[in-house]
C-alpha cells in the first residue's frame, strides 16, 4: 500500500510543478486528495479546515467528478490547491 502512495504521490509532486511552476516542490511534504461529487454545501468547509491547519507544506487535489451543483465554485483560489477534473 505504501508503494502505491507514494507513486501516487510523486505523480502529483510533478503534475503540480508542472502546471504551477512552483519552486517549493522539495518542502512538500504531503498531498491530501479531496474526491468530490455534488457536495456544494461541504466542500468550502472541508477546505475550510485543511487550509487552515498550521502545517504549511501540503497540498490539496480537489477532484472533481462531473459534479452538476456547481461544487468547483465552493473552491477558493490557493497555491496549496489544485483542481483536476475527471474525464
Amino acid at each position: 500500500m505504501y508503494l502505491v502512495l507514494t507513486g501516487i504521490s510523486r505523480y502529483f509532486r510533478e503534475y503540480y510543478k508542472a502546471k504551477s511552476g512552483c519552486r517549493k516542490m522539495n518542502e512538500l511534504r504531503f498531498i491530501i486528495i479531496i474526491p468530490y461529487y455534488n457536495v456544494k454545501n461541504y466542500l468550502r468547509e472541508c477546505l475550510d479546515s485543511v487550509l487552515g491547519q498550521s502545517y504549511q507544506n501540503s497540498l490539496a487535489i480537489c477532484a472533481d467528478d462531473h459534479s452538476e451543483d456547481g461544487s468547483s465554485d465552493n473552491i477558493p483560489r490557493d497555491e496549496r490547491i489544485l483542481k483536476i477534473y475527471n474525464e
